[in-house]
């Protein structure tokens, strides 16, 4: 299934693995590492995590280790990132994003 990264993604990607350069030489790697391993498991089971709301077609998936949220729009033929958002953000960051 392939993958589609919107530029608002990619750039909250950025700034997260920036703030983890600022505090640690291994931290943005295992960022990075994790944010691959979670997309690898959506895509292979696109519907595993739970719907961003009631009746959202979008879904959230939680990093292991890291305390953010990637939240992601599965369709039929491919997978939309729309966001990263750390834990402790308003409810309603990244949900603009479509």
């Amino acid at each position: 299934m392939r993958v589609v990264v919107t530029a608002l993604a990619k750039d909250d990607v950025r700034q997260i693995v920036a703030y983890y350069r600022d505090r640690s030489d291994r931290a943005p790697a295992e960022f990075v590492s994790e944010l691959e391993d979670l997309v690898a498991g959506i895509r292979e089971q696109p519907k595993r995590w739970p719907p961003l709301a009631k009746d959202d077609r979008r879904r959230v998936a939680l990093f292991p280790r890291f305390p953010y949220e990637l939240i992601y729009l599965p369709a039929e033929k491919q997978i939309k990132l729309l966001a990263v958002r750390h834990e402790k953000r308003h409810p309603e960051f990244g949900t603009d994003r479509d």
